[in-house]
């Protein structure tokens, strides 16, 4: 849209289309597909600081961290990787799973750990988005 539309033009566009939403066939899945995106939104923006706020409780926190309420079993994925993989994702930036990979990669710590190592961008991704929520659970308790 930047090359395209101004914010101004795309404000009145999402205005006027709000407006007039119910008109349109289908406008229920429009609306479930909307908020959908927007709670995927939210989550991206607020897991940085989940993660952030995880690691900080520990002075070491690839060898102290516990994650309590991350009990999916996984033969790709020990305690040690988990901790490995949000110590990442807050070091290089959460999103930059391409990076986070490289990094495991090189990484002393998971040198014979080739079934965690073989995990592709979007393994990482999915992992990260359920530690996040498993941590979140933790912290609501």
């Amino acid at each position: 849209m930047e090359d395209s539309k101004t914010s101004d033009e795309v404000k009145i566009y999402a205005k006027v289309f709000f407006e007039r939403i119910n008109t349109l066939n289908d406008s229920s899945k429009i609306i479930h597909k909307i908020e959908k995106a927007q709670k995927n939104v939210n989550f991206n923006m607020r897991a940085p600081s989940v993660i952030s706020q995880k690691l900080s409780q520990y002075e070491y926190p690839l060898d102290q961290m516990n994650l309590t309420h991350a009990t999916q079993k996984s033969k790709f994925f020990s305690k040690e990787s988990d901790a490995l993989l949000l110590y990442l994702t807050d070091k290089l930036g959460y999103g930059k799973w391409g990076d986070i990979k490289r990094a495991i990669k090189r990484e002393s710590r998971c040198r014979f750990d080739h079934l965690f190592m073989s995990r592709g961008e979007d393994d990482l991704k999915k992992r990260v988005i359920y530690l996040v929520q498993s941590i979140e659970k933790e912290f609501e308790e």
